[in-house]
């Protein structure tokens, strides 16, 4: 049985009226329209619980291991408080934590700052408990010293005058930090304070209930800490008052992927859903617990991790909007959940990761909405979600691939993270207090030591990452082919980005949604190509067309990916789940017809990769199919980009792209984003009938450099007039942080301009290398004082380039 609702969905104090809203949802519904079994889904849908499908869990059987992994004290039995995430058994070790850790100290003192700010004990910044680099460790740019304190005492004295809870609410965040705090010092004073004002909101909040509000309608997991931390210092009148606020809002409900089949669980939102969840637990075992929901979340998990993420560690959506939420996990592994032992989980920590730890250890790199490298475009200062390093480090504690990452997030003493807010999707301030942890050994982190790997790939996911060494001088790439479908891509398929000498040089935009500069997924907006101003398609926020990796070269002197961007550049998607038939069908638009197959580096044995897009079940609708459609949108002869690093004295990485539309001549613009600061300071071109021209990028007063070496770029010019190659643009806003943002374009009118990019770090007071070809044009070498290396170029039967590097009379790479 399957009905569709209308809803109005509340979004930010915005009421919109339609069938289906991402986001925090509100459904309301009358009463009479639900039945006593009936659970509201992600998506809108009524559905009986009993027709969750809770024994399917698919295909693939989960090997579970639990090496290293951290004794985890179980749930107590019901009545007995706390329960979500810690136990009346884990107080004495938390205390020792606080009491005698460095890390703990900090932590703590965090927690007690925003306690004091509630209460009026602390008016500004300058109060603030602060660490040894003399930073805030409490409010942190933030100004809510006051407003917070006479709110917490309205809501004390019963007077909720334009209060409403929701999550991104500091009073009820500082609230659950103070039912922390009194469970741990034992202070039934504040404790029994405290209950008035939850008490106080649940009263006020109940009645304005109906079904399938979202949780956030009374502070969601905060209502839940609260009820939680300081059970034990409420009246049984005042618990019941707030179980039954819990209770009410948790009917009804279901997680995000409960009546999915198993493989189409692949939404971040199961994990960023936490919140319902963790408020429910609270509440486990006692009047109105809703077990129906509990039974959906625990299968919707274990699919999520299964078939959402892949054995490489990588995600099937991009680091950006998808996490795994490991503290979540925590929660189930104390009530006998294993998947805190799945094997993706440890790839995620141990190898996805470290990868994506930038060489400076200052920040990560994500992909698609929400990703990037931060806004810092010069560092990088990008960080995922606090939930997953905070649990994988609590679980793993003598994980040296974890620490080494947990080290990058937060510095050995915090000092890297002091923005700690207990408010948001997840109270990050909550997270850190509950879970702190200590780095292993006192020194710096070594790479080495952890065993961690110069190069990953996700060969599903199509994504290379490659760095030279683990120094924070290292030279580092990645390169994103991106073969599956995703729920937030970009229009970059085979996009770099680039680091190398401490610093980004090519970043990836902090982007999401629309702006003033159009739609930010599409590829101008990424280390991509143009032709004749367009690029690869997409359409509504949404550039869900895969490409395809060709190859991948992982040696000791270099490692390289090729990937096929063409059917990214020849189609443009869009997605019209349905029951039937798409209603898009003969307006222009075909079915998509490929499989995930089509496009997978290495074919995979599960039945659903050899299952067409536009068959494949719905991401969200239950009982409902993806309903992929396509129409041409700038077909292509070829677009293959080959992309990689060389290692040596001197490592650099090559670009090199085999791109062709047709065989007229069209305007082709070869885009790399770069940071703020980087201008052009030197041009230069080694004989007037060479191919060959190299510009120099630089900051004012940093002495780290950019070789940009266009090997080959051919153009006719004979049609069209040429400023000198290559030039910077300044371009737009880098529209979710703010500033400017800039590319460098290398222009080209050409049948195909055959581009072959070489770049090198260096610093100013390094002398430039030599670049030179042979007479035929196939060779090129490349001549340091103390490193010469040759490179000679071919083409396949594809028509794509490939080369071989030599050195020393040695091969030092291939890639054929």
């Amino acid at each position: 049985m399957i009905r569709w609702l209308v809803t109005t969905a509340k979004i930010s104090g915005l009421c919109i009226s339609g069938l289906l809203v991402l986001g925090p949802m509100a459904f309301c519904v009358a009463q009479s329209e639900l039945g006593l079994g009936d659970a509201i889904t992600k998506s809108g849908k009524i559905m009986a619980y009993s027709s969750m499908p809770l024994d399917d869990l698919g295909p693939i059987r989960v090997a579970y291991d639990t090496t290293g992994l951290r004794s985890i004290s179980p749930a107590p039995a019901p009545g007995i408080h706390p329960r979500m995430l810690k136990s009346p058994d884990d107080r004495p070790e938390m205390v020792r934590i606080y009491r005698t850790t460095p890390q703990g100290q900090r932590m703590y003192a965090m927690m007690i700052g925003w306690c004091d700010i509630l209460k009026g004990k602390i008016h500004s910044l300058d109060q603030c408990p602060k660490n040894e680099l003399d930073q805030p460790l409490a409010a942190y740019q933030r100004s809510h010293f006051g407003e917070l304190a006479d709110q917490y005492q309205r809501i004390l004295a019963g007077d909720l005058a334009g209060y409403e809870p929701s999550l991104n609410d500091y009073v009820m965040g500082c609230m659950a930090l103070e039912a922390y705090r009194c469970w741990i010092e034992d202070d039934a004073a504040s404790g029994k304070e405290l209950a008035r004002a939850m008490v106080n909101i649940a009263k006020s909040a109940s009645d304005g209930i109906k079904p399938g509000d979202h949780v956030g309608e009374i502070g969601a997991y905060n209502m839940g800490f609260c009820y939680d931390f300081n059970y034990n210092f409420m009246a049984d009148d005042q618990r019941d008052v707030v179980r039954s606020v819990i209770a009410k809002i948790s009917a009804h409900q279901s997680h995000y992927g409960a009546f999915l089949p198993s493989e189409a669980t692949t939404s971040n939102w199961c994990a960023l859903d936490s919140f319902l969840p963790l408020t429910l637990l609270a509440i486990e075992g006692e009047e109105g617990f809703n077990r129906d929901y509990y039974d959906g979340w625990k299968r919707a998990y274990y699919n999520f991790l299964t078939y959402g993420w892949y054995a490489s560690g990588a995600g099937y959506e991009g680091l950006g909007k998808n996490y795994q939420f490991v503290t979540t996990l925590i929660a189930l592994a104390k009530r006998s959940e294993p998947l805190v032992g799945h094997p993706h989980v440890r790839a995620y920590g141990e190898r996805f990761l470290p990868s994506m730890s930038l060489p400076n250890q200052q920040g990560f790199v994500a992909y698609d909405d929400w990703g990037g490298t931060g806004a810092d475009t010069v560092v990088g200062d990008y960080r995922f979600n606090i939930n997953d390093v905070v649990g994988l480090k609590w679980l793993y504690p003598q994980s040296k691939p974890i620490d080494y990452v947990w080290r990058a997030y937060f510095g050995k003493n915090y000092e890297r993270y002091t923005d700690l807010r207990p408010a948001g999707y997840f109270s990050s301030a909550m997270i850190a207090v509950l879970f702190p942890s200590v780095p292993l050994g006192d020194g710096e982190p070594s790479a080495d030591a952890a065993g961690l790997q110069r190069s990953f790939f996700a060969p599903q996911r199509g994504l290379m990452v490659t760095r030279s060494d683990f120094t924070s001088d290292a030279l580092y790439l990645q390169m994103h082919t991106r073969q599956d479908l995703g729920g937030h891509t970009h229009a970059d398929r085979t996009s770099f980005m680039l680091a190398g000498l401490g610093r980004l040089w090519s970043p990836i935009l902090s982007m999401s949604g629309g702006s003033r500069f159009g739609n930010i997924v599409e590829t101008r907006f990424h280390s991509n190509i143009l032709i004749d101003d367009m690029g690869q398609g997409a359409s509504g926020g949404w550039a869900p067309q895969p490409a395809r990796v060709m190859d991948y070269v992982d040696n000791g002197g270099g490692t390289f990916c090729v990937g096929d961007a063409k059917y990214a550049y020849d189609w443009i998607w869009m997605r019209d789940g349905a029951d039937d038939e798409s209603s898009m069908l003969g307006q222009g638009w075909q079915k998509v017809s490929e499989t995930p197959n089509d496009f997978q580096y290495r074919p995979v044995d599960l039945p659903w990769m050899n299952q067409s897009w536009y068959d494949r079940a719905h991401w969200l609708r239950p009982g409902e199919s993806q309903r992929c459609v396509k129409k041409p949108f700038n077909p292509v002869q070829r677009a293959f980009r080959t992309a990689g690093i060389v290692r040596g004295k001197h490592p650099y990485a090559l670009v090199i792209d085999d791109i062709q539309k047709d065989d007229q001549v069209h305007n082709f613009k070869w885009l790399m984003q770069l940071s703020d600061d980087l201008e052009i300071i030197g041009r230069y071109q080694f004989s007037e009938d060479s191919p060959i021209t190299a510009m120099v990028l630089g900051a004012p007063d940093d002495d780290r450099q950019l070789w940009v070496c266009i090997l080959q770029s051919d153009r006719d010019d004979t049609l069209h007039r040429y400023s000198d190659i290559g030039r910077v643009e300044q371009y737009m806003g880098n529209v979710r942080w703010g500033g400017a943002s800039k590319r460098l374009v290398i222009e080209s009118w050409a049948k195909s301009p055959e581009y072959k990019v070489l770049l090198w770090p260096f610093r100013n007071r390094e002398r430039l290398p030599e670049a030179n070809w042979n007479a035929e044009k196939e060779t090129v070498t490349i001549q340091w004082a103390d490193q010469v290396d040759t490179i000679t170029f071919a083409s396949s039967e594809a028509n794509r380039t490939t080369f071989t590097v030599m050195r020393d009379e040695q091969e030092v790479v291939k890639v054929d």
